[in-house]
Parts: C-alpha cells; sequence; structure tokens
C-alpha cells in the first residue's frame, strides 16, 4: 500500500474541514453544489465520482490534474458528508470496491472514458477547475492531500 493510499483516511477528514490546509498537491477550487441532489443520486454520484478519481489517478490517457483532483474529491466528500458517512465507512463502501475494481483487466478501459464526464457533471453543477489563489475563500473547497494512487 502506498503511503498516500495510508494516507486517505486523513485526506479525507481534512477534505471535510472548512478551510483545512492544502497538503501533497491538493489545490482549492470551487466545488460543486450538489445539495439538491435525492439521496438516491447522491449515492449514484458518490460512486461515480470516487471511481473517476481512482480511474483519473491510475489510468494512463485519463490523467486528472492537481485542479480536477480537488473538484472530484472535494466534492465527492462533501455528498459523503451530507450521506452522514464516516471515514470509515466512506472508505469501505466506496473507496474499497473502486480499488478492487482496479485491479481488474478492463477497469481503464471502462472507467477511465468516464473521468471527463464526473468532471463535466462537477462543473454542470457549479464546481469548477480554477484554482483559486490563497486568501481568497469565495466558494472554495479543500480537498486535502491528492491520494487516490493503488500500488
Amino acid at each position: 500500500m502506498s503511503l498516500r493510499l495510508a494516507l486517505l483516511p486523513l485526506a479525507l477528514v481534512a477534505a471535510l474541514v472548512p478551510h483545512a490546509a492544502t497538503a501533497d498537491g491538493g489545490v482549492r477550487v470551487a466545488l460543486a453544489d450538489t445539495s439538491a441532489l435525492s439521496e438516491a443520486d447522491s449515492i449514484t454520484l458518490l460512486s461515480a465520482l470516487v471511481y473517476a478519481n481512482v480511474a483519473g489517478s491510475n489510468c494512463a490517457g485519463h490523467e486528472i490534474n492537481d485542479a480536477e483532483w480537488s473538484l472530484l474529491t472535494g466534492s465527492a466528500d462533501l455528498i459523503a458528508d451530507r450521506l452522514g458517512l464516516s471515514v470509515d465507512d466512506y472508505d469501505a463502501q466506496y473507496y474499497g470496491p473502486a480499488f478492487a475494481a482496479a485491479d481488474l483487466p478492463n477497469f481503464c478501459s471502462i472507467e477511465g472514458p468516464q473521468v471527463q464526464t464526473a468532471i463535466d457533471t462537477l462543473i454542470g453543477y457549479g464546481g469548477s477547475t480554477a484554482i483559486i489563489p490563497d486568501g481568497d475563500s469565495a466558494g472554495a473547497g479543500d480537498a486535502g492531500g491528492k491520494g487516490a494512487d493503488k500500488q
């Protein structure tokens, strides 16, 4: 297991704290407002975002940059928080299955093309990949440290 993967629960907790310090490649971006989604739609979107994060962090040709990573993970973390998921449940119910799927030979060919779709969906909900400079807090979210790469 990589150090980044081992630190994932800490990054998830940091992401849920407003204006947490940016660490390990995370940048601040405006996060998507998905608060109007139903619980069922939130669960579906959360799964898609986690899979997109894992694919974007592990699949050649579908790599995500720091701003895209922050948008994906920060928005996903807000949904997980709204759903009342503990860090352990979030990891077990969403990241565990995504990393298990990443070990399958066709994961990247199936999930890789969905990375941009997930980013576009979040932009449609008001998110952005424009980096917010330090000191500017309007609509900002901080996704903590980048860490969905697997070993």
